[in-house]
């Protein structure tokens, strides 16, 4: 690289801010039309990296991934192009040091950086990491963003206050840049959560881990895992043994002492579980100890840390009116901040980012229209059922007539089988009333004749027959007996997620209890950063507990050269990428076309378990 001014399309390359192994890192000054310019700092691939079809494609992927990203604490990406044969990214530059140079000159003066500053640094960055790691296509897909390398040297902090992350998505273009180029182990080994030094499949506690690490070191002035040699480093990450905090900095708050622990835990699953949820535990201290400060705060220490670095001015045209200079001014001034650092820190990857977590989730479509045909085929099933039921009513004495002759039947009619009538014939005093009379004794009681079985009953209006006794009728059935008080519902997932009942939310899972109205429900877990949208259709009775388990397994997918994912038929982005998807068999589609590649496989997912996907 040169220092002295090139020209590169519409840029004017000034000064070398960095190289790496696929590009180098320029400040620029961009020329528009009328003498509107502004100062973007320009990453361009080297030469022989541009001849490489699978770097320029990995590069064109992190491209399109950062276009979409837009917070005010990650750096933004402005253009990108291929200029002369070289691909190029434009991003906004960033007039600042960076969080390693600003402990550095802390370090100079003696006294740490003050408490209230470093919260409010560290609750900006949760801010942009939050949007990052819940981040979701324009298609609306998860994005499953894991920055991979939060250091200090990639957290921008300008002279106006800002807090900037820089590099969202290097990890993975410079990690298989790397790979070609040496097979080395990326990203700042000393801040490195143990996961990620032991080459396993990442999620965004990856970064809260590393976040914490920088807020150790800020805190207490050293990295507990640094060592002098890189090996070694890499072990005491793979193994991590943090001294107390407390024991170097007894001064502090200790719910600050233990919320940097929490965010150390070496099991991921004890770490908090969202860079908003470590945001909102650090914002309670911050308000309990009354650590508010402003950006104004920040701007004013950066300052006194760099005298002077804040008010340089910015060349302008003698024929602006004085609005046109102070916009150019501003707007020059913001472009300069932003890019310089991030091309200074990384220069080589684009940002990626995600919607913010708490942006309101439309549920409508997970709950299924209601349709109209299933309730016409159970009507018509239900008339046909009950006309059936009319006609054999109707037709039930007509048959029992037809086949079964009266117990006396007359001259002329067919006598029952003999057998039956033996066994049903009173004896012979109690068939002839008038005969026993005769005998002289009264007329003993007729016996109570058992009602003859419906097959045998005569026909009405038959000569000598007896009229048919009324069937009895059925006893009414007791009125189930009605539970008080309302119905209940558990909640129970494997995986953390919102719960919500019929679009009302009810709380976070792994466990949820809350009382319910009685009836038919849908009970709906979400996690968008996640990509989880499953429902369950429960029924509500009063006085008892419904319970619904949510059951999710993780599939990582991490190919070369990578792929389109889909599964089950819903696309759900491009690798390396980590799914969390409900327990069973899933479809999953692999889609290279520009290598003309494709596969088709199922993958069974078991709770708690982890698949993993790494070969075509």
């Amino acid at each position: 690289m040169t220092s002295q001014p090139a020209q590169f399309g519409p840029y004017t390359l000034l000064y070398p801010l960095g190289v790496g192994g696929m590009g180098e890192v320029f400040l620029a000054r961009h020329e528009g039309e009328a003498g509107i310019h502004r100062l973007v700092a320009i990453k361009r691939m080297l030469g022989a990296v541009n001849r490489d079809e699978r770097l320029v494609a990995l590069f064109l992927d992190e491209v399109r991934i950062a276009s979409q990203l837009a917070h005010g604490n990650i750096v933004q990406v402005i253009d990108h192009g291929r200029i002369d044969g070289h691909q190029f990214m434009a991003m906004e530059y960033v007039h600042g040091e960076n969080l390693q140079q600003v402990l550095a000159a802390v370090r100079e003066q003696g006294v740490p950086l003050a408490t209230d500053l470093l919260l409010h640094i560290a609750c900006s960055v949760c801010h942009g990491l939050d949007h990052a790691h819940t981040k979701r296509s324009m298609d609306g897909e998860p994005l499953g963003i894991v920055h991979r390398d939060i250091s200090p040297q990639n957290i921008l902090i300008s002279f106006q206050g800002q807090v900037k992350i820089a590099d969202f998505g290097i990890a993975r273009a410079a990690e298989r840049t790397q790979e070609t180029l040496g097979g080395e182990l990326k990203g700042k080994l000393a801040y490195m959560s143990p996961e990620q030094a032991n080459a396993e499949a990442l999620d965004q506690r990856s970064d809260i881990y590393s976040l914490g690490l920088m807020l150790y070191e800020a805190l207490c002035g050293e990295n507990p895992l640094r060592r002098e040699k890189a090996l070694a480093t890499l072990d005491a990450v793979r193994k991590p043994e943090v001294p107390p905090l407390g024991e170097a900095r007894p001064d502090l708050p200790h719910e600050l002492v233990e919320q940097v622990h929490w965010a150390l835990a070496v099991d991921r699953e004890e770490r908090p579980e969202s860079a908003r949820a470590f945001f909102e535990a650090l914002q309670q201290t911050v308000r309990f100890y009354n650590l508010v400060v402003t950006p104004f705060d920040l701007a004013d220490k950066m300052d006194a840390l760099f005298p002077g670095a804040g008010g340089q001015e910015v060349s302008e045209p003698e024929d602006v009116t004085e609005v046109g200079r102070r916009a150019d001014q501003e707007l020059e001034l913001l472009e300069r901040e932003t890019l310089c650092y991030l091309r200074e820190r990384r220069g080589d990857t684009p940002v990626q980012l995600s919607p913010d977590r708490d942006a309101p989730v439309d549920t409508a479509e997970l709950i299924p229209r209601r349709r109209i045909w299933p309730w016409l085929l159970l009507g018509l099933v239900a008339w046909v059922a009950g006309g059936t039921a009319i006609y054999m009513k109707w037709k039930a004495p007509m048959m029992r007539g037809a086949v079964a002759p009266a117990a006396d039947a007359g001259p002329g009619r067919a006598a029952p089988d003999a057998g039956a009538v033996a066994d049903r014939s009173p004896p012979p005093d109690q068939m002839r009333p008038d005969r026993a009379a005769a005998r002289g004794g009264p007329p003993p009681p007729p016996p109570a004749r058992p009602a003859p079985p419906p097959h045998q009953r005569p026909r009405a209006g038959g000569a000598g027959r007896a009229r048919p006794r009324p069937r009895p009728r059925p006893r009414p059935r007791p009125a189930p007996e009605v539970k008080a008080g309302p119905a209940r519902l558990t909640v129970r997932s494997t995986h953390p997620c919102r719960v919500m009942l019929d679009n009302k939310p009810l709380g976070d899972a792994p466990v949820v209890a809350h009382p319910a109205s009685p009836g038919k429900a849908w009970v709906i877990c979400l996690d968008t950063g996640a990509g989880i949208r499953e429902r369950r259709s429960v029924l509500l009775r009063a006085g008892e507990t419904a319970r619904v388990a949510f059951r999710f397994g993780v599939v990582t997918l991490n190919l070369d050269p990578w792929a389109r994912v889909k599964v089950d038929g819903r696309a759900r982005g491009t690798t390396p990428m980590r799914l969390v998807l409900p327990e069973g068999v899933r479809r999953v589609e692999l889609r290279n076309d520009e290598q003309g590649l494709s596969r088709t496989l199922s993958v069974e997912v078991n709770a708690g378990k982890t698949r993993r996907v790494s070969s075509w």
